[in-house]
């Protein structure tokens, strides 16, 4: 279990079945003078000097809040935890090396005996071109039957052409910045705004982030990641991981962008002049979860920071691996940021009303 304090609340992140639970004061306490050593009369007794209650009244809420952390599966289990994810670095070469990529705070590289591949790889991630150290090395070679394997950071991964194989890189990218183990990785899209506002856009897969993040930064804003992006502890510093974006053909006919046998699309398609914030840019001022559904009126709301921080969990990549340090600054966020739902039909209305001052809680 991972256990964070959200104000008066305890945020409770169960490793094993992957559900939050917060706590209100009360429970909490019980929660955390429970800690399995502790004999219930004398937990009572704690909580009584306390809370100033009544023994006898605090004695029926001691036992109700324990029968339903047990419920919970909180307490008294003895399930095992499996062992975090891990993706192990292989050896990897060739006699040609592309840029180094900047993947939240790893450093990427590839490396191949064919140079029109790697002249491929940098122009494809042009974006992510950083001077920071190399820590995972991928290298693509042919193997016997002609197709291309891409290796270096977990499994093998084959394709039958270069152009196949350019189409998924973004996406063996992404597998490093899920794995990342020095901040918290959210599944979001980030921007900037011309004023300097970091906002992150945390959503599932077909929610429309992507293409939310492509309208901002088609009106002016910078770009940092439609995939994921980090958050430091304590300072709430967003990592940006400006990879190209990925827009199917309807996203590319809303954005009125010319139809194109890739997904991938780099930033300056949307606009020539685009900024691209790589690395630390800049503390989290909003967060603003996007969901598009046909039809619907424009919709914003703004969380509680318990609403708020299960929200945003949800969209939490590598928990397991950052633990204690990730949740605390998960709940942090919470409190510290307005985050706030925004349901949405039209492109246009969500940029707007992303844009739009009047959204913005305590303007």
């Amino acid at each position: 279990m991972l256990t964070a304090r959200l104000a008066d609340h305890t945020v409770v992140y169960d490793l094993v079945t992957e559900v939050v639970h917060v706590l209100n004061p009360t429970a909490g306490l019980v929660w955390e003078l429970g800690d399995g050593s502790t004999e219930v009369e004398r937990l009572v007794s704690e909580l009584a000097e306390v809370t100033g209650a009544p023994v006898d009244e605090v004695a029926a809420d001691v036992h109700a809040y324990l029968t339903s952390l047990e419920e919970l599966g909180l307490v008294g289990r003895k399930q095992p935890l499996d062992a975090a994810p891990s993706f192990a670095a292989v050896a990897a070469s060739g006699a040609h090396a592309s840029a180094t990529f900047g993947v939240i705070d790893d450093g990427v590289v590839v490396r191949s005996d064919d140079t029109a591949l790697i002249a491929s790889i940098d122009s494809l991630l042009g974006s992510l071109a950083s001077a920071r150290p190399i820590t995972v090395t991928l290298g693509v070679r042919p193997d016997d039957r002609g197709t291309l394997v891409l290796s270096g950071h977990g499994d093998d991964r084959a394709y039958a052409s270069a152009e196949a194989l350019l189409e998924a890189l973004p996406t063996a990218l992404n597998q490093i910045a899920a794995a990342t183990s020095t901040c918290i990785a959210l599944h979001a899209g980030c921007v900037r705004s011309p004023s300097g506002e970091v906002v992150l856009l945390p959503a599932v897969s077909g929610s429309g982030k992507t293409t939310l993040t492509a309208g901002l930064v088609r009106v002016g804003w910078d770009y940092a990641t439609d995939e994921a992006v980090g958050v430091r502890a304590r300072s709430l510093l967003a990592v940006g991981y400006p990879k190209p974006l990925v827009l199917d053909p309807m996203s590319r006919e809303v954005l009125r962008l010319a139809p194109s046998p890739s997904s991938n699309t780099a930033p300056t398609e949307l606009r020539a002049d685009v900024a691209i914030a790589i690395g630390d840019v800049g503390p989290v001022d909003r967060v603003v979860l996007p969901r598009y559904e046909p039809g619907a009126l424009l919709q914003i709301e703004l969380l509680d920071p318990p609403q708020a921080v299960v929200a945003v969990l949800e969209h939490a990549l590598n928990l397991r691996l950052v633990g204690q340090p990730g949740l605390e600054a998960l709940c942090e966020l919470a409190l510290r940021v307005p985050v706030l739902r925004l349901v949405h039909s039209d492109i246009n209305e969500a940029v707007a009303a992303v844009t739009d001052s009047s959204s913005r809680p305590g303007e």
